[in-house]
């Protein structure tokens, strides 16, 4: 396969990224056993899970800009709403630099927030 082909995944019903001898796709007991050992090699806090890894994982995505179903395509998550619970950050960023953004290249917005520092400063100087 070229640099930039795509994989033909027709007929394929599950994709599985990490898997064990012979190819085989972890069940979720052994791949909790799995990567409790391999924490464990590692030396890494006690905090360290795998649940902490999914999370991260759909927050990284959301931050990329992936939609839901994209994010629960990779996570496995069967429910919408628990993505929304684990993405709501992500989103609320996105959400706050969007509307800072729009004020900033609001010629009235950016007038009226330019005369209240202007104001703000002398004020703090007069004191």
């Amino acid at each position: 396969m070229g640099e930039g082909d795509e994989p033909d995944l027709a007929g394929v019903k599950h994709l599985s990224l990490l898997t064990r001898a012979k190819n085989a796709a972890f069940d979720s007991d052994s791949l909790r056993l799995w990567f409790a050992e391999a924490i464990d090699q590692a030396e890494l806090p006690e905090e360290c899970v795998l649940h902490g890894l999914r999370k991260t994982a759909a927050r990284m995505l959301a931050e990329a800009g992936c939609s839901v179903h994209e994010i629960m395509s990779v996570t496995g998550h069967k429910s919408i709403s628990e993505v929304e619970r684990y993405t709501r950050s992500a989103h609320q960023k996105k959400l706050a630099s969007a509307a800072i953004l729009k004020l900033e290249q609001n010629p009235s917005g950016t007038e009226i927030a330019k005369r209240d520092t202007a104001k703000t400063a002398k004020h703090e100087s007069k004191g």
